[in-house]
Formats: structure tokens, C-alpha cells, sequence
């Protein structure tokens, strides 16, 4: 999405055994309801190949703020039934409200990586550096956009009902590299 500029990244394992549950909640009812929320612009999921975590999840947004709107808010505070009996399948969940800080090229790809860090990138030599690579790396006729999302870490404190059903407490990026390819 050419015009989002804040992010929310979600990824997580699942308990075995509620995998069929887990997909009929994610598509009938957590997609359709996040995405009447004024401000949610797409919402893509992905299903690793191999390995953890399993799932992941990416909520594109006119803006970060979009996630301290009071219809946001009601949603999560309000949890409905089927996301009470979901929410404590989740393993290993992380969670990080973006803003996106640096994109290079546009579209959808086929393919799809990203990369976690919890190491702080402040300063403008080392977002120079990170511009200069994202350049360099569009060289490659397979790469269809990068983006590097920073988490808006005033989100990270807002109440939230449905982390508490969870039986871990959500993990946190402090960057997200997002890469999407041909293949």
C-alpha cells in the first residue's frame, strides 16, 4: 500500500491442535473487524513455509494514530466471544505498532521476508546507511519494494484487553525490515 504510513506487525505460533479454529477466526472475523475500523487500509497474512513463527500478520494504516482512535480502542476492549476462546491458543506473539520510516519501491510481491531488530537505529548517518542499501538492494530486478517500519513505542502502553488472554506477554520490535519480492 503506496500511501500507508504506519504498520501494525503481528506474528505468532499456536498452540497444535487449533489450527482450522485459528483460520476460520482470523478470515471470518478479526480481518472483516479490523478492517472496518476507519484508518485500516490492508491487511495481508502469511503462513511460513517452514519454521517460527508461523503466522504473521501486517495491518497497513493511514497513519500510526489510527491505533489510538476510540473505534480501535473499542474493539479492543471489547473482545468478542470467539476472540476470548482464540486469543489463549497464541504462542510467542509479538506485536509492534509502526510508523514507516523509509520505502523503496512500490507494489505487491510474491514473496514476502522480514526482519526483526531490537537494536535501536537513531541518528541520520545511520539512516543514511540504511537508504543508501535499500537502494542498492532495488538494483536486484526481484526485489519489488523494502520498507524499514519503527515502532511508535507511545502505542505500547495503551490498554489491551486482548493481550491479557494471551498466555504470554506480546514481544516488541524496535525496527521491521519488510521485503517483498517476484519470488
Amino acid at each position: 500500500m503506496d500511501t500507508a504510513r504506519g504498520v501494525m506487525a503481528v506474528w505468532n505460533d499456536l498452540l497444535p491442535g487449533h489450527e482450522r479454529e485459528f483460520e476460520a477466526w482470523y478470515q471470518r472475523q478479526h480481518l472483516p473487524e479490523r478492517l472496518q475500523v476507519r484508518g485500516f487500509l490492508e491487511a495481508r497474512r502469511y503462513v511460513a513455509a517452514e519454521g517460527s513463527p508461523r503466522y504473521c500478520a501486517f495491518y497497513w494504516l493511514d497513519s500510526v494514530d489510527v491505533l489510538q482512535s476510540p473505534d480501535y480502542l473499542q474493539r479492543l476492549s471489547r473482545p468478542t466471544d470467539w476472540t476470548r476462546r482464540t486469543m489463549p491458543w497464541f504462542r510467542a506473539m509479538a506485536r509492534t505498532p509502526c510508523k514507516v520510516a523509509l520505502e523503496r519501491g512500490r507494489g505487491i510481491g510474491g514473496a514476502m521476508s522480514w526482519i526483526a531488530m531490537t537494536r535501536h537505529v537513531a541518528g541520520s548517518a545511520p539512516m543514511q546507511a540504511i537508504r543508501r542499501q535499500f537502494d542498492d538492494a532495488m538494483m536486484s530486478p526481484e526485489l519489488v519494494r523494502v520498507q524499514l517500519w519503527e515502532c511508535a513505542p507511545h502505542l505500547l502502553d495503551l490498554d489491551n484487553p486482548e493481550q491479557r488472554l494471551r498466555a504470554d506477554r506480546d514481544q516488541v520490535a524496535d525496527w521491521i525490515v519488510f521485503i517483498e519480492a517476484t519470488t
